[in-house]
């Protein structure tokens, strides 16, 4: 029996707390841009780097939106097909 919820549980309910706080207040392009660094990983690929200590993502474009990420939110979205990161690439004026 272990004191308290695990560090990766932990971990996860940020995740989804974090997820649900950013898809309702809509930000702009310069709230995202405070918060992100973004890398071309590869021609369909952008590495988005959170500043708030939340690792990496990979974000997939398609077609000049983001279509997919490698992120938790996104794995398990129910009736939801974004998520922040991807959000944060379609805000981005040169992605």
């Amino acid at each position: 029996m272990t004191d308290g919820p695990s560090k990766n549980r932990q971990s996860l309910s940020r995740e989804v707390v974090t997820e649900a706080i950013d898809r309702n207040r809509h930000k702009t392009w310069n709230e995202y841009a405070e918060t992100f660094e973004f890398t071309i990983h590869d021609d369909a690929v952008v590495r988005v780097a959170s500043s708030e200590g939340d690792g990496e993502q990979l974000v997939t474009v398609s077609g000049g939106t983001a279509v997919a990420c490698t992120c938790y939110s996104h794995r398990e979205a129910v009736g939801r097909d974004d998520c922040r990161h991807m959000r944060a690439v379609d805000a981005h004026p040169r992605l």
